[in-house]
């Protein structure tokens, strides 16, 4: 980036920083208040013991979408939501028209670049994986038609349609690999790691991603992990709602 673009962008967020500072503080004590309505109430009554906790953020989300279109954060209410891990999900600018879509359009390290093309790589973390909400976030996401989508970590992604594709049978086969091994017992987390890191590699040599498999496994190495956890977590939890 220029140099003096790059301290005209730094010293405009500052300036918006000191402005909003009242305003984000009062929305954050509010966000950190929230739970203390439902934890000590009974389900029954609307409550919810584990409110604040991963998979049970619903009313803060709700009041921060609430907040985000109250002061105008947005130009219609429809432009913002969240999408299945949790990330509020928002049309920036209807001018542009670009997301900011959290977690659910996965990974895209720029080592993989290709020719100008991006690739995306589900994330299934720990307790939030949940296939038919993520695939549902996607296909939101792209009812907008966005011309551009921007990532937590991974910033702007293009060529959107195939992206999703991608994300989609990613997806579909995270699932497969878990079901295979819901029966593994004690060799279960092992084996979706094995499984995981297959996947990693089927996709880079399906896409002629540019590293070697040495390089690819270094990259990908905390998400072998986390995919592989949030599988196990998933699985967990079916078999809970099952014997429920």
């Amino acid at each position: 980036m220029n140099p003096k673009l790059a301290t005209t962008l730094d010293a405009r967020a500052a300036e918006l920083a000191a402005r909003d500072r009242d305003l984000a503080a009062s929305i954050l004590r509010e966000a950190v208040r929230i739970p203390h309505d439902y934890v000590d109430r009974a389900p029954e009554d609307g409550g919810d013991p584990q409110c604040g906790l991963s998979n049970h953020e619903g009313p803060r989300l709700e009041y921060l979408k609430r907040r985000i279109i109250e002061i105008g954060a947005v130009r219609r209410p429809e432009d913002v939501g969240y999408d299945a891990f949790g990330n509020l999900l928002a049309v920036r600018d209807a001018a542009s028209g670009g997301i900011f879509a959290g977690d659910c359009f996965g990974l895209s390290y720029r080592e993989l670049d290709r020719d100008g093309l991006q690739f995306s790589f589900p994330t299934t973390s720990p307790s939030q994986f949940d296939p038919p909400a993520l695939k549902r976030t996607i296909e939101r996401v792209m009812a907008f038609e966005p011309p551009a989508i921007y990532v937590t970590h991974f910033g702007r992604l293009r060529d959107l349609r195939r992206l999703a594709g991608d994300l989609q049978r990613l997806i579909d086969a995270h699932v497969a690999l878990a079901e295979r091994h819901c029966g593994d017992g004690a060799e279960r987390g092992a084996r979706l790691r094995e499984g995981v890191d297959r996947l990693v590699l089927t996709e880079a040599e399906r896409q002629r991603w540019p590293l070697p498999v040495q390089e690819l496994r270094r990259v990908f190495g905390l998400d072998i992990e986390l995919n592989a956890q949030g599988l196990e977590a998933w699985l967990d939890a079916a078999a809970r709602n099952t014997t429920n």
